[in-house]
């Protein structure tokens, strides 16, 4: 009794019985979009693993860049005490940074580098010590080759 219900209500009835083609198309094409969105994530993995590793090989360099700085102001800091004045500074200073020519830190190479490359030039020493140093940290690894020009000036009042 019931499938007789519905059975003329159905052929009675009105309605549309082929669908809407607009549907159909927008159905499709969010089956087609789905489709093409997995497998470009599929293909382009390996790139995020790779830009994931590049965060972590950047965090290094600034690893390094606070290293240098507390070994520079650690160096400026015992060469004040010593020193009268810009010459016997810089003596000094470079003193101190070559006393961190240990296997065990991290930035000896670039320490020593800093050490060469103080002249009369970078540093004033008046009434206030201005001290510029200039250093490029370079970070290697397999396939990247990651540079940073370590640029900064150190102020301490005299």
């Amino acid at each position: 009794m019931k499938n007789k219900f519905f059975k003329h209500l159905y052929l009675n009835s009105n309605i549309n019985k082929k669908g809407d083609v607009s549907i159909l198309a927008l159905v499709i094409l969010s089956v087609i979009l789905f489709s093409v969105t997995l497998y470009i994530f599929n293909v382009n993995s390996s790139k995020v693993i790779n830009e994931i590793n590049d965060a972590r090989f950047l965090n290094n360099i600034y690893l390094k860049e606070q290293y240098i700085d507390f070994y520079v102001n650690e160096a400026i800091d015992k060469s004040l005490v010593k020193s009268l004045d810009k010459n016997s500074f810089i003596l000094e200073f470079k003193n101190n940074l070559k006393l961190y020519d240990k296997d065990d830190i991290l930035v000896r190479k670039d320490l020593l580098k800093i050490a060469e490359e103080i002249k009369d030039e970078n540093v004033q020493y008046d009434e206030k010590l201005i001290l510029n140093v200039k250093v490029q940290i370079v970070e290697k690894n397999r396939k990247i080759i990651a540079s940073y020009n370590y640029d900064k000036q150190f102020v301490r009042i005299l």
